[in-house]
């Protein structure tokens, strides 16, 4: 008896194709995607309030576009809390799990994920041509499945290229489109913003501090790095990776901000 052959994590976690499926991104940034969906939702029945350039910015979310016409927000559970003020980021990794062992939600919103498909025509059935290229191709009932299939995929490949010259340029999306991004950036302004979030009067130091330890796993002493005194640290060379985190905290509201409007990921920028 076969024994199917087990992925490596990497390989899990760069899968995009399952049969003739294939993602828009890889699946851990899906999962990003949900958890930040349900902290903004979370934010917006809290009516907090983002700041930025002493300017306030309320957390709602615009259920009429685009994303969140296919995404209901109803799967989300209110039960599950990943802002819980007592907990805060104790356990945060197991709810976050949660979010997809227990409810399911990748599952369920998996659909409008996927690229579109290639079709088979039935006698007289029209697709747009402005998002498909048509190919008309008559098979011998005369030759063997191997001789079939080697002249199809030469005569695809030909055509294939003919065409894509010919055609005019159109990107062709799933139904909740998402720009490229790491997930690895993702983790970490989804964490760099949780940290803030639960400690408004956390020093940069500390975040920087608190940040190397939830998602790097790194252990900072701040005696020993920043000397003994409680005011004006020597920054040194972590002068640039303290700065970073306050721009991730940026990021942070810039992306929940954006995401409310139906843009993901974009966290550079805070879209009109």
């Amino acid at each position: 008896m076969k024994t199917k052959k087990r992925l490596t994590y990497d390989q899990k976690r760069d899968r995009k194709t399952r049969g003739t499926e294939t993602l828009g991104q890889y699946i851990p940034v899906y999962r990003w995607l949900i958890s930040f969906i349900k902290i903004a939702k979370e934010l917006e029945k809290k009516k907090y309030v983002i700041e930025h350039n002493k300017k306030k910015y309320p957390v709602k979310i615009n259920r009429n576009c685009n994303m969140f016409q296919h995404i209901d927000l109803k799967l989300f559970p209110d039960s599950l809390k990943l802002l819980d003020s007592q907990k805060q980021l104790q356990g945060i990794t197991y709810r976050i799990k949660l979010l997809e062992t227990k409810y399911g939600l990748f599952r369920k919103l998996r659909e409008h994920f996927i690229l579109p498909e290639i079709k088979y025509l039935k006698d007289n059935q029209t697709v747009d041509r402005n998002k498909y290229d048509v190919v008309t191709i008559a098979v011998p009932k005369n030759k063997g499945k191997e001789n079939i299939l080697r002249e199809l995929r030469k005569s695809l490949e030909t055509q294939i290229e003919t065409l894509s010259v010919k055609r005019k340029v159109v990107e062709i999306k799933e139904n909740v489109p998402i720009r490229f991004v790491r997930d690895d950036a993702l983790k970490r302004v989804f964490y760099t913003f949780l940290i803030k979030y639960f400690n408004p009067k956390i020093s940069p130091v500390e975040l920087y501090v608190q940040v190397r330890k939830r998602v790097f796993n790194e252990t900072v002493d701040i005696k020993t790095t920043f000397g003994k005194k409680t005011s004006g640290y020597n920054y040194l060379d972590y002068d640039v990776q303290i700065k970073n985190c306050l721009r991730d905290v940026k990021w942070g509201k810039f992306l929940i901000l954006n995401l409310c409007k139906g843009h993901f990921v974009e966290m550079k920028n805070l879209l009109k």
